[in-house]
């Protein structure tokens, strides 16, 4: 019997580059994300729109091996200037719709017994990132979710790996950053595939660039002066 990984926010960026990887090795993957996917075409994926800051999940009984949480949106600008419900968006789809969906899959038995929850971080949760505060901290507050469910789930046999990528050339960040990172970041086919085979290893902490290996280093010796560099290259966004 086929594996099967479901995987949000799976139509475009390093989701659908996640899934392609998943393809390749002979899963069964269910894409939950609001736009249409697009380029991947096969007889093994199941494609759900779904909103995860509204929505429930209540698709069918599938048992899933693997569970990704992916999908992320964000918002840049100076903090004092952005909205607050905008702010709170973020935290809406970010941390809090990943806990109602996982609230649910676990309530009705939907992952399997060894199976694995994946979060995708962000490189953030260590190094400041001015210009997207709740970005950021959404992300280090999935985090601290993923932390916590992880003793949760001791007994229950389900184990859990986090993701903290660095920057990404990708859609997500020409939509939210392109005023401020121009031409940036990993390739996204490299780093889905460190993450594909991170998780085949069932590694508790993967980071899939040297980027996010360098900002790790850095908050470990020196997080004073990760914030200097961040105010330094930012100032004249937040200012």
């Amino acid at each position: 019997m086929k594996k099967r990984v479901l995987i949000t926010g799976g139509a475009n960026g390093l989701g659908k580059e996640l899934v392609k990887n998943y393809l390749t090795n002979g899963f069964q993957v269910t894409v939950l994300d609001l736009e249409k996917m697009e380029e991947v075409e096969s007889a093994e994926i199941t494609y759900h729109t779904f909103d995860l800051s509204k929505d429930n999940f209540d698709f069918d009984n599938t048992v899933y091996d693997v569970v990704i949480c992916n999908a992320g949106i964000s918002l840049s600008g100076s903090f004092t200037d952005l909205d607050f419900d905008k702010d709170v968006e973020v935290f809406q789809v970010n941390i809090l719709g990943h806990m109602k969906l996982l609230k649910i899959l676990l309530k009705k038995g939907l992952i399997a017994p060894g199976g694995r929850i994946v979060f995708i971080n962000s490189a953030t949760c260590v190094c400041p990132f001015p210009i997207a505060l709740s970005y950021a901290s959404s992300k280090a507050a999935l985090s601290g979710f993923a932390q916590a469910l992880e003793a949760y789930l001791l007994g229950k046999g389900i184990s859990v790996t986090q993701v903290y990528p660095g920057p990404m050339k990708t859609a997500h960040s020409e939509k939210y950053y392109k005023n401020f990172e121009q031409n940036t970041g990993m390739d996204v086919k490299k780093v889905a595939k460190t993450i594909f085979y991170g998780v085949h290893k069932r590694k508790r902490h993967i980071r899939p660039d040297w980027v996010s290996k360098l900002f790790y280093l850095g908050f470990l010796f020196s997080p004073r002066l990760l914030c200097k560099i961040s105010y330094k290259k930012y100032k004249s966004v937040c200012y």
